[in-house]
């Protein structure tokens, strides 16, 4: 998706990043033959939420040129990566509706490799976590340290996962165990965010139902940088597409945005490009 990223992520030296500056103002400008030479000939866009996938770069371009409105940007955008994983997170508006993007993109030999791309509409937040809640700009910081670096001081794959599994067996405090003092945990949709330890925990025990996982999930990242892709199922039956963006701290998680996006149905105007599901 487009978006305009500021002069502090310009200045940036990760060639990831460059390459990423590149694609995000080409595609901001739909300017998809610009857009084309900082992707792999064998790119892989894919839509879970509608469970569309497009493989090469003509089809994933003649998708994109059959979508009926494009997105606009709808406030500030939020560039994080490293390495090879970056995550563009921001709002956009479609017709009349603002809706959260997130863009999981993957990169191979200097180009983009693999897109994966959700649109999480806002939902209210609940009251029973309002006390755990920062007050004022519920988006303050979210715009901070955009390129993130470093060498990891353990494997943020195996962070992600033991935060996984915590999280699956319904059990707070191993997950509180993962988390930094400071931690920060957003939630764009809601507006939502808790700051420091205590208030994670306990805005995590205030929630009403805890989702099952409804499929497998992916696990994608690069140093400090680590996404979540999962696709979850509440007890009414609802399914949701989990996207968790996880930045590290050595061996703990320093912030966490999530995202849940609800299934759409594939666009027929696309379905000669996609590939068979």
């Amino acid at each position: 998706m487009p978006a305009s990223v500021t002069s502090e992520a310009r200045a940036g030296a990760d060639a990831g990043l460059q390459v990423m500056m590149r694609y995000l103002e080409a595609v901001e400008r739909w300017d998809l033959e610009a857009a084309e030479t900082v992707t792999t000939d064998d790119l892989e866009m894919w839509w879970p939420q509608s469970g569309e996938r497009f493989v090469g770069r003509a089809n994933a371009v003649r998708a994109l040129e059959a979508m009926s409105q494009k997105p606009e940007p709808a406030g500030e955008p939020r560039l994080v990566g490293h390495g090879d994983t970056w995550v563009l997170l921001m709002p956009v508006r479609e017709g009349g509706e603002v809706d959260r993007y997130v863009g999981v993109f993957e990169l191979a030999g200097g180009r983009v490799h693999r897109s994966t791309e959700y649109f999480g509409a806002p939902f209210p937040a609940d009251p029973a976590r309002a006390p755990f809640a920062a007050r004022g700009d519920s988006q303050a910081g979210a715009g901070e340290d955009r390129p993130t670096g470093g060498s990891p001081t353990t494997d943020g794959r195996a962070v992600v996962a033991r935060y996984l599994e915590a999280a699956d067996r319904g059990d707070p405090e191993a997950m509180g165990a993962l988390f930094a003092d400071d931690m920060e945990m957003w939630w764009p949709q809601s507006g939502e965010r808790f700051v420091g330890r205590a208030n994670v925990m306990a805005a995590n025990r205030a929630r009403q139902e805890m989702p099952l996982p409804a499929g497998e999930p992916r696990i994608v990242g690069s140093g400090d940088v680590w996404v979540l892709m999962l696709p979850i199922r509440y007890a009414d039956g609802g399914l949701f597409h989990f996207v968790g963006l996880f930045e590290l701290a050595g061996s703990t998680i320093r912030r966490a945005t999530g995202h849940w996006a609800s299934p759409f149905p594939a666009d027929p105007a696309r379905a000669p490009f996609a590939e068979p599901t």
